[in-house]
């Protein structure tokens, strides 16, 4: 047993474990999904890389695309659904959660959404509750998007806001609008949609208390049945990076603030009727994402677009990350655009149970001895008595429940329990500047540069 303590807090862990780290085996990988699975549950992600501006903390696969390039994405993305629909494997999974992101996935037109939704029902088996998202900017909700969404039962959206502080959006996200334009747009989806999340982001440059304060009683105050609240996160190849370490404009993220900013939203919130379930989100009762509460019971996830990652068979895999690689690729070939992928061992797949797990402040371990006929408590005796022992989780009979201080430390529990390291923030695509590829902080992050 040790005692751990954390140094250099993580602001988002693994969104895929273990990363896809091997070349495409494409006869084994057909082979695979031509088998009927009695896994009878998945969630399908659709990603849309376009964006109308590039955001300047941003650093996943996005560009800002002409009519014509979409135009032909969303026709390579058509030509994949039905690859995909015509694989057994697939024909025997229903599907309980849908999530369009991105990117913006709103960015694309109201007739390209039409055809993507339309594609999905026509060629997948969805639950008759499945909870369907799209994801974008506030202002990209407009009328003709919206009466797409709702007529193919999209039942919620979510919007990126980060902050309603127009100075900071103006000087350091190069965003458009204030907090009563903002808020506009967010009534307008209100009126359509009783489920809709709004993103926040803390630890911004000039971002003071005062603000925060004001930024986390508006959204309160907003309607949002959901909120999903990070921290600002250096991404290599962004804006922020080149502000932040290359020019040397800001100091380096002030990592105590991070944490005092964070301990005092928890607080914030638990005053209200926002209860927080994972790492970085917080809902009202019967308002959780349901793609992140079954992505956290690692189900099959059919990832599906440029640079989307999937979990499915046993295989974790990622798409060719170039949308116009992508484009090119599934206009040429007849097979499945991947371009790594990894066959998980057994205990591969319990490793991935626990780390996407995690995710869920209070998990549930009776599932794992249903699905791998062991208990947790046994496999991972080592790291839950760490993790107990130096105060991140406690084990209450088959839960294992973030403490307040695991809560801050979250990220890092969860990367305690990787038998492998990953080196990036989220995604493979996505990297920190600090030295682990999941941390930004300090002379580390400078000496990076």
């Amino acid at each position: 047993m040790n005692d751990i303590c954390f140094f250099a807090r993580e602001p988002i862990g693994s969104s895929t474990y273990p990363l896809p780290d091997q070349p495409v085996d494409i006869d084994k990988t057909l082979s695979t999904l031509k088998a009927v699975t009695n896994q009878k549950k998945s969630i399908l992600y659709i990603h849309v890389p376009f964006c109308d501006q590039i955001c300047s903390f941003c650093g996943f696969t996005r560009l800002i695309g002409k009519e014509s390039m979409k135009d032909a994405y969303v026709n390579a993305l058509i030509h994949e659904i039905r690859m995909y629909a015509q694989l057994e494997y697939i024909q025997s999974l229903g599907v309980s959660s849908v999530f369009l992101g991105g990117g913006t996935a709103n960015s694309l037109s109201a007739k390209h959404l039409d055809t993507i939704l339309a594609s999905i029902k026509a060629n997948f088996t969805l639950d008759i509750d499945c909870q369907i998202t799209c994801e974008g900017t506030p202002q990209n909700f407009t009328e003709d998007r919206i009466e797409v969404l709702k007529r193919h039962n999209v039942s919620r959206v979510s919007a990126g806001i980060q902050t309603f502080n127009k100075e900071i959006r103006t000087e350091h996200l190069r965003m458009n609008y204030g907090k009563y334009e903002l808020l506009g747009h967010i009534e307008n989806i209100r009126k359509h949609f009783s489920d809709f999340n709004i993103d926040m982001i803390y630890n911004f440059p000039d971002q003071t208390d005062t603000i925060w304060d004001d930024d986390l009683n508006t959204a309160i105050g907003s309607g949002a049945t959901h909120l999903t609240i990070y921290p600002l996160v250096l991404l290599e190849g962004t804006a922020f990076y080149s502000d932040y370490v290359k020019k040397q404009k800001y100091p380096a993220p002030d990592h105590e603030r991070e944490i005092a900013l964070f301990k005092h939203t928890v607080n914030t919130l638990r005053n209200t009727a926002y209860e927080k379930y994972s790492v970085n989100d917080w809902a009202f009762p019967q308002h959780e994402s349901r793609y992140i509460t079954l992505d956290a019971e690692s189900i099959d996830v059919i990832g599906l677009g440029a640079v989307a990652h999937g979990y499915l068979g046993g295989m974790v895999y990622k798409n060719i990350q170039s949308p116009k690689e992508y484009i090119d690729f599934i206009s040429r070939k007849s097979y499945l655009p991947i371009s790594r992928q990894r066959y998980l061992s057994e205990r591969d797949k319990m490793d991935r149970h626990m780390v996407m797990g995690l995710r869920l402040d209070n998990l549930d371990l009776s599932s794992f001895e249903r699905t791998y006929g062991r208990k947790a408590q046994d496999v991972y005796a080592a790291q839950i008595a760490d993790m107990c022992e130096s105060g991140y989780l406690k084990l209450r009979d088959d839960h294992l429940v973030f403490t307040d201080e695991g809560l801050v430390w979250a990220n890092n529990v969860r990367s305690y329990f990787e038998r492998e390291k990953v080196s990036c923030v989220g995604y493979s695509d996505t990297t920190g500047i600090g030295q682990s590829g999941k941390d930004h902080y300090g002379e580390i992050a400078m000496h990076k540069a």
